[in-house]
């Protein structure tokens, strides 16, 4: 069995008012892009009228464990895990965004990556 999960962040300038237009319009956005690819393997990002990025939508298979984190890689050598306890196809999403890179090279730079989480088995 497949779910199908939408998360939406309603906390900021986009949503005052609360009268929820924001929120359908968004809605709207995602079944547009579901009809164009509608089953793509991967959460998409969600993003409200300014162009932020507010939630995820997509398509999760079930049985795929969570067993991935998602972890921020400076030049510097540091890291710094950002997101723990996610699928694979989440991971995979994630890091092929646009915004997970600081594009540029030495001192300063970042990027996000994926490890798999030690000690977690599949459920």
């Amino acid at each position: 069995m497949n779910q199908f999960k939408c998360t939406i962040d309603c906390d900021n300038a986009a949503f005052e008012g609360g009268d929820g237009r924001e929120i359908a319009r968004i809605l709207r956005d995602m079944a547009s892009r579901i009809e164009a690819e509608p089953l793509w393997p991967h959460y998409q990002n969600a993003r409200d009228v300014n162009g932020n990025v507010v939630g995820t939508f997509g398509y999760e298979r079930y049985g795929e464990p969570r067993i991935y984190r998602i972890v921020r890689f400076w030049f510097e050598g540091k890291r710094r895990t950002i997101r723990s306890n996610v699928t694979l196809s989440e991971a995979q999403a994630h890091c092929s965004r646009e915004d997970t890179s600081s594009h540029s090279n030495g001192p300063g730079a970042w990027f996000d990556g994926y490890d798999y989480m030690k000690g977690c088995r599949p459920r």
